[in-house]
């Protein structure tokens, strides 16, 4: 007893030395849950919140579909390719409470974070990679990434390549190969990361090719990392073909994209709103470029970044999660500003109070209100005729999971039935959807009083509205809300009933 009190007595009295403290932060185990740490806290208040956003929410409840045997672009659809919907479809297999998918994208975040830490080492301290790591995750909510949008999960498997990429230039037997499958993957979840999956596989070229000089072996390694990162999305366009549902695929990975309408006007106002929140990291990354100047890794991250900004103006909504790619080579890039002192934690403070205060962190009582509201119409339409059929025209994503009911048409998600320039997007004429939904005579129509999404379809509007003044009555007005607003949401049952 008294030898173990003399050993608390001696720790007492010698605390962990500067040192020591620095070299625990060069462990990539303590990096990782430091940044693990820093994404929970960030995030901890909205695991179970079934409506955080439109986007994630209509994922989610995609994947939970797909667990009863629906098939993405022919029983639900949308534009995002297979592997994101197999993405969510994976979530919902463990449960259907939302916490799944947003306790995956909060690992997620903080794998990328650590990916972007290890990548910034080569310049930089370890308080430094870190910093990085970490403004990446401050920068996340100001970019609508505090929840599960797509790039919360295919950064971190673009980050992890790019990672691959850098330790495999000297000519490592199974880096580089790895690299591009991760590549492949990321495009199969979404399709404008073949931007960047060109950009690192150049890279990886052009470092082989420093190696080796012109000659045949390069050109083989480049044929063959480029199958390599091809062969997610291929092999499941032949499931495609082979199933008899290639046009229905086709549509939604190609011709959608072709035939959707852009708002110029509104595009540009959110491109402006982009620019303005970005330029703080993209600052601190250009005054850092001397640092990087002559290195081998400023050919990796420069051409990172322009493939990210390549892919952001492909698809020119210019919506707030569309930037979340170029944060990460931003972030290492900015890894040397972090390393002033005292600067660099003034940075990083001022990263914190911006994110705060632009993105605050939702709180638990917004979750658990958005659960009783989702309860409560749930409670309304099963209640009152969802057995015969439920049309969801503009609610919450997760009503068919709630009520248990079955998506009367392809498009579930709100937007392809209520937006305008989503009109005739899929293989499905929408009014003639909305027409043949209708005639089914659905026993609960559940809408929003006031158009969600402007400019609204205004025909399908009118028809569903039509409807329910010959066939339903109100039973329930609830205010469902979301991460900065909340909507009243109509419950018109009793439709048609006989």
């Amino acid at each position: 007893m008294a030898s173990h009190a003399n050993t608390v007595a001696a720790l007492r009295e010698q605390p962990l030395s500067l040192g020591a403290w620095k070299a625990s932060l060069e462990r990539p185990l303590t990096q990782f849950l430091m940044l693990m740490l820093a994404a929970w806290l960030l995030r901890a208040a909205t695991f179970g919140h079934p409506n955080f956003f439109l986007d994630e929410a209509f994922y989610f409840a995609a994947g939970i579909e797909m667990s009863h045997g629906a098939v993405p672009f022919v029983d639900i659809w949308d534009r995002k390719p297979w592997g994101h919907f197999a993405l969510f479809a994976g979530f919902a297999a463990i449960s259907h409470d939302p916490a799944v998918y947003q306790i995956a994208a909060t690992i997620f975040a903080a794998a990328t974070a650590f990916f972007i830490a290890r990548l910034a080492l080569s310049v930089s301290s370890s308080w430094a990679a870190v910093a990085s790591g970490l403004a990446y995750l401050l920068l996340l909510p100001i970019f609508s990434g505090a929840g599960g949008q797509s790039p919360v999960f295919y950064n971190a498997f673009v980050a992890a390549a790019a990672l691959l990429v850098w330790k495999g230039r000297e000519g490592g037997g199974w880096q580089t190969p790895f690299a591009m499958l991760l590549a492949g993957a990321a495009i199969a979840i979404k399709t404008s990361v073949v931007f960047e999956a060109i950009a690192l596989g150049l890279v990886a070229v052009w470092f082989c090719w420093q190696r080796h000089g012109p000659s045949t072996r390069v050109l083989e390694r480049a044929i063959f990392w480029a199958i390599i990162g091809a062969a997610p999305s291929l092999i499941i366009a032949l499931g495609y073909w082979m199933s008899g549902y290639w046009m229905e695929f086709w549509q939604a990975m190609a011709l959608s994209n072709l035939d959707k309408a852009y708002g110029l006007a509104s595009s540009w106002e959110r491109a402006v709103t982009m620019a303005t929140r970005i330029a703080p990291i993209a600052l601190l990354a250009a005054v850092s470029w001397a640092h990087w100047r002559g290195r081998r890794e400023a050919v990796l991250l420069l051409a990172w970044l322009l493939a990210a900004v390549a892919g952001l103006i492909a698809i020119p909504n210019f919506y707030a999660h569309y930037a979340l790619p170029l944060l990460m080579p931003l972030c290492v890039l900015a890894a040397p500003f972090f390393a002033r002192m005292p600067i660099g934690p003034i940075a990083i403070g001022t990263l914190t109070v911006m994110s705060l205060w632009m993105a605050p962190a939702n709180s638990q009582d917004q979750t658990r209100k958005a659960q009783s509201a989702l309860a409560e119409l749930a409670y309304a339409a099963e209640m009152h005729g969802a057995e015969r059929g439920l049309l969801n025209y503009d609610g919450p994503m997760m009503l068919h999971a709630a009520t248990g009911t079955r998506p009367l048409t392809p498009l579930m998600f709100g937007p392809h039935l209520s937006h305008a320039p989503e009109a005739n997007v899929s293989h499905l004429n929408t009014t003639a959807e909305i027409a043949r939904v209708l005639s089914l005579k659905p026993g609960v129509i559940v809408m929003a009083p006031e158009e969600r999404h402007l400019p609204s379809n205004r025909e399908t509007r009118a028809m569903v509205l039509a409807y329910i003044a010959a066939n339903c009555r109100e039973v329930a007005m609830v205010s469902m809300p979301m991460r900065y607003r909340a909507d009243d949401i109509a419950v018109y049952g009793d439709c048609a009933a006989r």
